[in-house]
C-alpha cells in the first residue's frame, strides 16, 4: 500500500515538474533525451540516477519551491451551505431583510421617520431657512462674523426690534415660520 502510494506521490511530482518547466520556458524533448527529473525518482533506487539524485544537490523540485507549496491547501471541500452561510452572514445581507419596527409619525409633518431622530422632512425645512438666514446676512460680515451677539428679525417681529439694541441685526423679509420659535431652548406653540 505504502508503494503505490509512493508510485502516485511521483506521478504527481513528475507532472508537477514537467508543468514548471514548461512554464519556464524549457523545450519538450528535454526528457527524450535521458533526463528524469529527480523529484519524481527521489527516495527509489534507479540504475541510472546513482549517487545524483542527492536532495542537496540544489536541482531538485523540493528546493526549488520549497515545502511552502503544500501548506494552504484545504483538507476537505467546503460545502455550498457554509459557503452561503459564511457570504449572507449576519453582518451582511441579513440586516437589512429584517423589517423595523421603530418607524413613528412625526408630530409635526406627519411623515414617517426612526423613533429618537430627525424627520427628514422637518430637517428638510430647518436646511432651506438656515439657507435663507445665510443669504439675508450681508456679504462682508459671512467669514467676518460681529463681536456682538447676533439677532434676526422677521417682519413680524419689528415690535421687539428696542429689545436688542446692543446686539447685530439681521432683517428678514418674510414671516417667521410657525415651527421656528423665538426662543430657540423652548418648543414653539404657535401656528
Amino acid at each position: 500500500m505504502a508503494s503505490a502510494w509512493l508510485a502516485n506521490c511521483n506521478a504527481a511530482f513528475l507532472r508537477l515538474q514537467g508543468n514548471l518547466l514548461r512554464f519556464l520556458g524549457a523545450t519538450n524533448n528535454v526528457f527524450s533525451r535521458g533526463l528524469i527529473p529527480v523529484t519524481s525518482v527521489e527516495g527509489f533506487e534507479h540504475g541510472h540516477l546513482g549517487s545524483s539524485a542527492h536532495p542537496d544537490d540544489g536541482n531538485t523540485l523540493q528546493n526549488i519551491i520549497g515545502s511552502s507549496m503544500l501548506w494552504a491547501v484545504p483538507k476537505n471541500r467546503v460545502t455550498l451551505e457554509k459557503r452561503m452561510t459564511r457570504r449572507m452572514s449576519l453582518t451582511g445581507h441579513y440586516d437589512v431583510a429584517i423589517p423595523k419596527r421603530n418607524i413613528v409619525a412625526c408630530l409635526e409633518c406627519g411623515h414617517w421617520h426612526e423613533a429618537h431622530s430627525l424627520c427628514a422632512n422637518c430637517y428638510k425645512k430647518v436646511k432651506e431657512e438656515t439657507q435663507a438666514m445665510r443669504d439675508a446676512m450681508p456679504e462682508d460680515l459671512r467669514y467676518n462674523a460681529p463681536r456682538t451677539e447676533t439677532v434676526y428679525l422677521y417682519e413680524d417681529d419689528e415690535d421687539e426690534r428696542p429689545l436688542y439694541n446692543d446686539k447685530y441685526i439681521v432683517e428678514m423679509k418674510k414671516k417667521r415660520p410657525s415651527w421656528f420659535c423665538k426662543n430657540l431652548l423652548t418648543k414653539s406653540n404657535t401656528k
